[in-house]
């Protein structure tokens, strides 16, 4: 009796684990989209949020403009209402993640050509993510190409900046 249970368990098991994966696999970002192709506005989402093609993250269509300091960026994402989604998985984008947004080529806000963001703000976003070498400092992204690069760059975590929050990804290991 006890081999029969056991082989029958080794049966399912093999059934179960053959069985394909209807999912699709996650963006690699190895494809780089240009144009209104890369964003498309969710309408699960009331419109309020946007997926980006290339990275396979869902972005706030329109960011919050008021500034926080690092912790309290936290602290909103986790508590952000967007669309349907109440509080159910939004968190403040890794550096990598908000970079990715970043085009210095683009006039002020420095977005990628044919994006739907509204109220993007030409000026420093924060990053989940700490500056290795110092942890009362994190990056986050310049949206700006004026007298500074647009791109990734670091302040102290007690600076007031502004919160782009995002969902899907992993959120990296560097997120405290």
């Amino acid at each position: 009796m006890k081999i029969v249970s056991a082989s029958l368990m080794v049966a399912m098991a093999a059934v179960v684990f053959a069985l394909p994966v209807a999912a699709e696999p996650l963006p690699t970002w190895d494809n780089v989209i240009n144009g209104p192709g890369r964003f498309r506005v969710l309408r699960d989402f009331n419109n309020a949020a946007v997926l980006d093609r290339e990275t396979g993250l869902v972005w706030e269509q329109s960011p919050d403009t008021g500034t926080r300091d690092w912790l309290v960026a936290h602290r909103f994402c986790i508590d952000r209402a967007v669309g349907n989604r109440n509080r159910k998985g939004w968190r403040l984008p890794t550096v990598q993640e908000i970079v990715s947004l970043v085009d210095p080529t683009q006039d002020p806000p420095s977005l990628p050509a044919g994006h739907p963001f509204s109220n993007v703000q030409p000026d420093f976003y924060w990053s989940a993510t700490t500056f290795g070498e110092n942890p009362a400092l994190a990056w986050g992204a310049g949206f700006e190409n004026d007298l500074t690069e647009p791109g990734a760059r670091f302040t102290t975590k007690t600076t007031a900046r502004l919160t782009w929050c995002v969902r899907g990804g992993h959120g990296g290991p560097d997120v405290q």
